[in-house]
């Protein structure tokens, strides 16, 4: 790779008929991955840059030419509006295009940058989920891939509010003799 490591990476694209570049994540974030969805045919321009600590970058570019519609992407989520601690169900379907189908599922946290998958990529698991620990708005998609390699992206917000109760009840000691006393401490704590 060469320059002088610390790497941070640039992903855009151009879509087909568009005059204007996309970013893709973080520009010159340490992301080296990104993933394109590809939601119209023709030719996408795809630009990926390396910059190495000292601020030298390099460029390169290429040309994906995309055919037909492919895969429609129906999935869903089972609530937009929850509160704090509720689980939240993703459903992953898809129809048309080339079965079998595969899908990915991640979520980005209120306050975060980057996004967490959950589960593994490209399962053919139709529902995963997750509890909305964090007051705020999760941002969630399914990318659905079918045999032919089209992808498809499903993206929404699921609002979360109130704060996470949790326990942090105590006792004085764990290991006693009979007849020996323990304190139990019950004490309860709303956490954002």
């Amino acid at each position: 790779m060469g320059g002088k490591p610390g790497y941070t990476y640039s992903f855009m694209y151009k879509a087909p008929g568009s005059s204007k570049c996309k970013v893709l994540g973080t520009k010159f974030g340490y992301s080296d991955q990104e993933t394109l969805v590809t939601e119209k045919s023709g030719t996408y321009t795809v630009l990926i840059n390396v910059m190495d600590s000292k601020g030298n970058k390099v460029s390169k570019q290429f040309n994906i030419s995309v055919d037909g519609t492919g895969v429609v992407n129906k999935s869903s989520v089972s609530k937009t509006d929850v509160l704090c601690g509720e689980k939240v169900i993703i459903t992953g379907a898809a129809e048309e295009g080339n079965e079998p189908y595969f899908y990915t599922y991640q979520i980005k946290k209120p306050g975060k940058t980057s996004w967490t998958t959950i589960g593994e990529k490209n399962t053919t698991d139709t529902k995963k989920e997750f509890t909305a620990k964090l007051s705020g708005e999760y941002e969630v998609r399914v990318l659905v891939k079918d045999s032919s390699d089209y992808v498809k992206l499903f993206k929404t917000t699921v609002n979360s509010t109130g704060t996470l109760l949790v326990n942090k009840s105590t006792t004085s000691t764990t290991d006693v003799l009979c007849g020996d006393s323990v304190t139990l401490s019950d004490w309860l704590y709303s956490k954002k």
